[in-house]
Parts: C-alpha cells; sequence; structure tokens
C-alpha cells in the first residue's frame, strides 16, 4: 500500500503518521516501521535536513528517492532519477522488441522503425 502525504511542516508530518497508525490499528493493521520511510522536499532555494518523524515511538529512516505512480520522486526535487528510471524502462522495451521484431528475417528495417512508432 502506498500512502503519498503533502504536508508542509515536519509537525503535520507527524500528525499525520500518528493519524495513519491509529487508524491502521483500528482495522488491525501494522505499519512495518523497516519498510517506512520519509521523504521530504524542501521548498526552492530552502536547506534540506532529514525530518524527525517517529511511529510509535519508532523513528522512521529518512528516503532519497521514492516510487510513486510509476514516477521517481527525490529530496533534491530533480529530474535526474525519474529520467534514468524511464531510460532504462524504454532500454527494457527496446531489448524486448530485439528478439521479436528487429532481428526477425522477414522484417525489413524501413518496417521495424514504423512499427516502433506506432506501438509508442
Amino acid at each position: 500500500m502506498s500512502e503519498s502525504l503533502l504536508p508542509t511542516l515536519e509537525e503535520e508530518m507527524q500528525t499525520y503518521m500518528d493519524t495513519f497508525s491509529m487508524a491502521y490499528d483500528m482495522f488491525g493493521l501494522t505499519i512495518n516501521i523497516k519498510k517506512t520511510e520519509v521523504m521530504f522536499q524542501p521548498a526552492p532555494r530552502e536547506q534540506y535536513y532529514d525530518p524527525v518523524i517517529n511511529i510509535k515511538h519508532q523513528c522512521l529512516l529518512p528516503a532519497d528517492n521514492c516510487a510513486y505512480l510509476g514516477s521517481i520522486l527525490s529530496k533534491s526535487a530533480n529530474i535526474e532519477s525519474e529520467v534514468k528510471n524511464r531510460i532504462s524502462k524504454a532500454r527494457a522495451a527496446f531489448g524486448r522488441l530485439r528478439v521479436t521484431v528487429w532481428e526477425q528475417k522477414g522484417i525489413s528495417v524501413v518496417h521495424n522503425a514504423n512499427h516502433a512508432a506506432v506501438q509508442q
């Protein structure tokens, strides 16, 4: 399960986590502290700091990056990780096409290029 919260202050982040923790307890669910991380993206030209957020008195580790809805978000709010992720996905897709399309004996290179453009 992935929860995305957009609080602006560390105190708000802590309040959200306390609320989530109480809701999980009410429904008999558990938050895996080892798998739960916190990420803070400062406003432009503001200093970054690792937020101190706790669940049941256990401090969450800060995350540098996080995947959300197929995109990569980073604490520095730059797109470098996202670009690398998309290039990796494109490389994998072309690798799969190599076997099924590019190396087919009966298909010309021009047809291959048109086929790839249509599939996008």
